[in-house]
């Protein structure tokens, strides 16, 4: 329900993280992402760039949000011996 959405989204601003209608990016333990994931409107976490057009929003700030997150999180060039910036995106309804 939208009252566990919106206070998934306030806890996660409130830890340092930053989102927008159903989209929202911070830092997740991977050890804790599977539990998340079905639990306080949270469909999906990512570790790695995603295809916008799998994303069923036409929300412009999502989209930006998702095209920042696929930057962040696929460069620099692994040939360059540098790893991507550890980021998550959190995918809400």
């Amino acid at each position: 329900d939208y009252s566990e959405v919106a206070a998934t989204r306030e806890s996660i601003i409130k830890q340092g993280g930053f989102g927008s209608k159903n989209a929202m990016l911070g830092w997740i333990n991977p050890s804790i992402a599977c539990k998340l994931v079905g639990q306080y409107g949270i469909t999906a976490i990512q570790y790695k760039p995603l295809e916008l057009s799998t994303l069923r929003t036409t929300d412009q700030k999502t989209l930006s949000m998702v095209k920042f997150f696929n930057s962040a999180t696929s460069y620099p060039p692994a040939s360059e011996g540098l790893r991507p910036l550890q980021i998550n995106i959190l995918i809400l309804p």
